[in-house]
């Protein structure tokens, strides 16, 4: 049974089509990563699916549930969300910003702390937890942001609906220790039967710790499956009119690299 499924999603802005018939299943327990250029539809198909961009037609479902149909209160349970820009300008705590996370929740005070030192933990800025939000590094703010989206859904006890984590670029700001710390992490909540769906612009780390790949072009889906069936030399140009091929192959890690001099100007 699907986790979240998408049916026949589309949306039009001042009748230009942004996306055209998405139609996704996604199962628990899965990481799945959206790739494509600049403008294929990546943040508009996450912002669509919690209609903070509207729908022209389509439904969302959240386990057997139309998810129009289920409570505010119910969804924010269950499905979390991490922005590709995350504003927040007040002089908040660290502890203070992943403790927004559980205002949903009627899990007490004590069990919330409890939540909230963890996912901290998890992010490796524990040292980082009595400082000002607003005093932070991009890099910190970042950290914290997905700490806060985690903590929102930590414990599938809080809710009777299936978990979706939707994280838009969430490896932006992040060098590369704590790039691969974090999709470790992702890797590891998806296992805890959470399904994962993010927008990635780094092919690297969308091949080597994502079950599934989407890929996207002018708000269509183009191809999705398994990281190295979907991630070819001919659809990475396709996609991003760059040439790139197989670097090096380590046991099941495969890394791209772009060819020299390999920009194909004039095909944009």
């Amino acid at each position: 049974m699907s986790s979240l499924r998408i049916e026949q999603l589309q949306v039009s802005l001042a009748n230009v089509p942004l996306l055209r018939d998405i139609n996704l299943s996604l199962r628990a327990g899965c990481v799945y990563s959206i790739v494509g250029a600049n403008g294929a539809g990546k943040s508009t198909l996450l912002k669509s699916i919690v209609r903070e961009v509207p729908r022209t037609c389509g439904n969302v479902y959240l386990g057997e549930k139309l998810l129009d149909q289920v409570a505010p209160l119910q969804i924010a349970r269950s499905l979390a969300v991490l922005p590709q820009n995350s504003q927040l300008n007040f002089p908040f705590t660290v502890a203070e910003v992943v403790g927004l996370s559980r205002t949903p929740h009627e899990t007490g005070r004590v069990l919330d702390s409890t939540i909230v030192n963890e996912a901290i933990s998890a992010l490796d800025i524990t040292y980082l937890k009595h400082r000002l939000y607003t005093a932070l590094s991009g890099g910190e703010k970042q950290r914290v942001q997905i700490a806060r989206v985690l903590a929102q859904i930590w414990r599938q006890e809080d809710t009777a609906l299936p978990r979706v984590l939707l994280l838009d670029e969430p490896t932006a700001f992040l060098d590369l220790g704590h790039q691969q710390q974090l999709m470790h992490l992702v890797q590891s909540f998806a296992a805890q039967g959470v399904t994962v769906l993010m927008v990635m612009h780094d092919i690297n780390l969308a091949a080597n710790f994502s079950d599934d790949i989407i890929a996207m072009q002018c708000g269509e889906i183009v191809a999705q499956g398994a990281p190295h069936s979907v991630l070819t030399a001919e659809l990475i140009e396709q996609l991003f009119q760059a040439r790139v091929h197989l670097l090096k192959e380590q046991g099941d890690a495969w890394f791209y690299a772009l060819q020299q001099g390999s920009g194909i100007p004039g095909q944009r």
